[in-house]
């Protein structure tokens, strides 16, 4: 039943693709698009099986786990549906009679060590539970769906990059649906897929906002901003000040368009400091600390083995920057030869090589930007960045490490797609032009599609 609800959904998807207009993208051929979708079904079920063969212990599995605590919420709807609702809504659902009924059997749902920084679990339960109407429990349904959402959300930051730079469109599709830490954790059954369909929806429709403004947009914006802050909050504060800045360049000369970038993350920081602590009472120093010691007690509940020495975080300002460093190295450069020699990371030390190779062609081959791109280049540096240093701060775990810094990672390698003129690459290494010509046969046509 499972296999034939898959291949069904799949089928379904892949008619979607091929036929609705949001998948006809500028250059690229719908047939291409669609094998990508099937791989990145193929990539999701991978992850699953790693989850099924290699960690065997479901209640530390991070698919079965949540997807088991899902299958209790959704059970109620056959014992008290109104239950089912009050849970998926989070609708009158926090007190005494849904733990005793429910939560307590959940160990996910409140963890007991948990910080008072808002737990993004809830999102990933609620997910599989709200699927579960349609997949009938059946797990191979879920990853479809999770490819299926990931893909829609790597389509449209795919038409907001190309809409603003026109310099390699092939080099966007690989940067952006094909890195392989990307397809591999960004397609599974896991809140990373949530994240890049949320991030991608917000991007590109707030990137469409001076043009046509309609209730389908405003819909989409808030929903995409609903879903990042039940997955991750901090991707969406940091994704605010970004689009706020690239929204208001067009009377800025592209000299100034980083110094705006400045001025306006830096401004959106002090407040949003200042904010917590006078309105909400929070400490930003405490929360990373805080969020740092829930994952080194995880990591001793489930005997992490990719456990790495961190110094422990104080919630303090001079905590925070003499950990900078480590933290840079450790979100940026981990894992790496010699030092992190398990076969699961080659993939990862691979891509680490061609960002090494991407940033020294940067330097080498530069290309001319205009003020579009160097917009671009500035949301995604900033992006970059701020996951990097976020992820090396609060988490000591590497694998955990190499799975989270994926959704900065179509950034990063768009950069080097914007920043490296392909001309002087393929004139300096000629052998590369023959294939590189034959991957535009096949992936690329002349288009005029907007």
């Amino acid at each position: 039943m499972g296999i034939f609800l898959s291949v069904l959904y799949t089928i379904i998807f892949w008619i979607i693709i091929r036929n609705h207009s949001f998948f006809l993208l500028e250059g690229v051929r719908n047939e291409a698009l669609r094998w990508i979708f099937l791989l990145k079904v193929a990539a999701g079920f991978s992850l699953l099986f790693v989850y099924t063969f290699y960690y065997t212990d479901r209640s530390t599995s991070d698919i079965y786990k949540y997807f088991d605590h899902a299958k209790i919420m959704y059970n109620a709807l056959f014992t008290n549906s109104l239950d089912y609702f009050k849970m998926l809504f989070g609708v009158m659902n926090d007190n005494a009679y849904f733990t005793e009924t429910y939560y307590q059997h959940m160990p996910q749902w409140f963890r007991s060590f948990d910080s008072n920084i808002f737990s993004d679990s809830h999102a990933i339960i609620r997910f599989n539970a709200f699927i579960m109407l349609f997949s009938f429990g059946n797990i191979s349904v879920h990853v479809v769906v999770m490819a299926f959402l990931s893909f829609i959300g790597s389509t449209a930051l795919y038409k907001f990059f190309i809409r603003h730079s026109k310099k390699s469109k092939m080099g966007l599709l690989f940067s952006i649906f094909l890195v392989p830490s990307v397809l591999f954790w960004g397609s599974g059954l896991m809140k990373e897929g949530l994240i890049f369909f949320a991030l991608g929806i917000l991007i590109y429709e707030v990137d469409k906002i001076p043009y046509k403004l309609n209730v389908f947009r405003i819909f989409w914006i808030l929903f995409a901003v609903f879903l990042l802050m039940h997955t991750k909050i901090f991707v969406l504060l940091m994704i605010i000040p970004l689009l706020i800045a690239h929204k208001n360049i067009q009377n800025i000369s592209k000299q100034k368009i980083s110094l705006i970038f400045l001025l306006v993350v830096s401004l959106f920081i002090t407040i949003g400091y200042f904010s917590f602590k006078q309105l909400g009472n929070l400490d930003v120093f405490k929360m990373l600390a805080q969020k740092q010691n829930d994952f080194i007690v995880l990591a001793q509940m489930e005997n992490a083995g990719s456990l790495i020495n961190n110094t422990k975080l104080e919630p303090s300002f001079i905590s925070v920057i003499s950990n900078l460093p480590k933290a840079l190295f450790n979100g940026a450069c981990r894992p790496i030869p010699m030092m992190d020699n398990s076969i699961i990371y080659l993939p990862n030390i691979f891509e680490n090589f061609l960002i090494l190779i991407g940033l020294i062609f940067c330097f080498l081959f530069p290309n001319c930007i205009n003020k579009s791109e160097k917009s671009l280049l500035n949301i995604s540096l900033w992006f970059v960045f701020g996951v990097i240093i976020l992820t090396g701060l609060t988490t000591p775990i590497l694998g955990a490490i190499v799975r989270y810094k994926t959704i900065a990672l179509p950034f990063l390698f768009s950069i080097f797609v914007i920043a490296v003129d392909k001309n002087k690459v393929l004139a300096k290494f000629p052998k590369l032009t023959n294939s590189y010509r034959f991957l535009q046969r096949k992936i690329l046509f002349r288009s005029t599609i907007k």
